[in-house]
């Protein structure tokens, strides 16, 4: 074998090597590129999916605020004054002499029995209203004479037969604890209101 020959065997080795070479070595680039463009489209969705998760976020965060700004407005709306001794405050206050004789706490009455709702005001208390309320919100049961009883005397005391269970509004409640009945009126420009001294339970006593 001549040196020419040998050199062209050379010359060609090094030539398929570095054909294969630079075939190999795009084909990594090739594959790296694929690699690149999807991590870069599996980075967009990441980052739409992140962008959602925020949207859902803020609306779950501006549901949460209006959710306690109501339950704040409820309970401002039901929340019992606190007890005073003068009405000329022009405020809702809770008079000594106004008061909601039974139910008194600790009862338990069963639901669709009559029973006797009572009340004690000042003589020149017009109209009361009665509400039974339980976990914050209020039922209204009606509007009645401060001295709506069977005598017709005209003393300031009360009696309503409540069908336990039934509201104004047409709502019969079910059985359970954490019941109270709540009492108010209007005195003398200001707004007075009692409210049983503990809870009492409804019980289905039927069997």
């Amino acid at each position: 074998m001549n040196i020419k020959n040998i050199q062209l065997i050379i010359i060609t080795a090094i030539a398929t090597a570095l054909i294969v070479g630079g075939s190999v070595y795009w084909w990594q680039i090739s594959i790296l590129d694929k690699e690149k463009n999807e991590m870069q489209q599996r980075s967009s969705e990441l980052e739409a999916q992140i962008n959602d998760l925020r949207e859902q976020l803020d609306l779950i965060t501006t549901e949460r605020n209006e959710l306690e700004l109501r339950i704040s407005e409820s309970a401002k709306e039901n929340e019992l004054p606190a007890p005073c001794d003068a009405v000329e405050a022009k405020r809702g206050c809770v008079m000594n002499d106004f008061n909601l004789m039974s139910p008194s706490g600790g009862e338990q009455l069963c639901l669709g029995e009559t029973y006797y709702v009572k009340w004690k005001v000042p003589k020149d208390v017009d109209i009361i209203k009665l509400s039974l309320r339980k976990g914050g919100t209020t039922y209204p049961l009606g509007d009645f004479p401060a001295s709506y009883n069977e005598t017709g005397q005209i003393n300031g005391e009360g009696t309503f037969p409540w069908k336990v269970g039934s509201t104004a509004g047409g709502i019969t409640m079910k059985e359970g604890a954490a019941y109270e009945i709540w009492i108010n009126a209007t005195y003398k420009g200001a707004s007075v209101n009692d409210v049983s001294n503990g809870p009492f339970s409804i019980l289905s006593c039927r069997g």
